[in-house]
């Protein structure tokens, strides 16, 4: 088996013909249901969980438990977690300087206008 078509079924580790069984008893992990994924990957709260899920996919792809494509779109899936994230920090930022803004913008009303002697 060459190298392309390793990659194609999911890493170079089956290019070693492994059965199943023996990949599962390698990695402990084998196919992988819904409910193992959210029990094994932290739920993305945080740059950390990001971090430590991204690890965990890269882990899982180099030992072929997963395969190139899956690992790519999962690490995607991180990525645009990361730049929602970091637009709500942006929003919730923008929205307490509006409010500052108004809060001296009303301030600055209220006050006496100062006139300019010449």
């Amino acid at each position: 088996m060459d190298t392309k078509e390793a990659g194609r079924l999911g890493g170079l580790a089956h290019a070693k013909k492994r059965s199943k069984r023996e990949q599962i008893i390698d990695t402990g992990l084998g196919a992988l249901t819904l409910k193992q994924v959210e029990a094994r990957l932290p739920k993305l709260a945080d740059m950390a969980s990001a971090k430590r899920r991204c690890e965990l996919i890269c882990n899982w792809a180099a030992a072929g438990v997963v395969s190139g494509s899956a690992a790519n779109a999962c690490v995607r899936a991180v990525e645009i977690w990361l730049k929602l994230h970091d637009f709500e920090i942006d929003r919730q930022r923008m929205k307490e300087l509006e409010n500052k803004v108004r809060a001296l913008t009303d301030e600055l009303a209220k006050r006496p206008s100062l006139r300019r002697v010449q």
